[in-house]
């Protein structure tokens, strides 16, 4: 059947966006920033959420799903304590995605918490995302939540001054 183009019901486009996350508080910082975007930009786009407790990638079925998700997203957000290095299982997840990165321009944000309340300190978990995302041609946006019940409310204000910056991630966005 042909249709006319005023029979043509133009679909908001499809942003995928991976979350892998370390705990409870972790997950719920990444989903008020899940919430905020679809706020932000739900007329324009049609998210799909897949979600990754860090648990979850040390079963091999799993972390072979994942990385499929993650090579394939528009926007992956790690959300975890500050901590050391990353478990083994998300370093490797990660280091599988990040060669079979394809996608359009992406951006991987790091929601990283600290009690410490030096906004300006970069962590160990910051510098190894740094080296991740530069190695996967994807835009990097850092934050560093000082406390667990306030970062949703002030971690996307300071992703947004961030996000000011034209990048290609946006361009893309904005063009959608």
């Amino acid at each position: 059947m042909i249709t006319s183009p005023k029979e043509v019901i133009e679909q908001p486009e499809v942003f995928s966006v991976f979350v892998v996350y370390e705990e409870i508080n972790a997950r719920n910082r990444a989903i008020r920033i899940c919430e905020r975007l679809i706020n932000e930009f739900e007329k324009e786009l049609c998210f799909d959420f897949s979600w990754w407790k860090f648990l979850f990638l040390e079963e091999r079925n799993l972390a072979a799903l994942a990385s499929k998700k993650a090579s394939e997203a528009d926007m992956i957000i790690v959300s975890a304590d500050a901590g050391g290095q990353f478990p083994w299982a998300v370093e490797n997840c990660m280091e599988s995605w990040v060669s079979r990165k394809k996608a359009p321009p992406s951006v991987l944000v790091a929601l990283i918490e600290s009690t410490n309340d030096r906004a300006d300190e970069t962590t160990p978990r910051h510098l190894h995302l740094t080296k991740i995302a530069q190695r996967a041609g994807m835009d990097f946006l850092p934050y560093k939540a000082t406390d667990s019940s306030s970062a949703g409310g002030e971690s996307i204000v300071q992703i947004s001054r961030r996000a000011e910056t034209r990048t290609p991630v946006r361009e893309n966005i904005l063009k959608r």
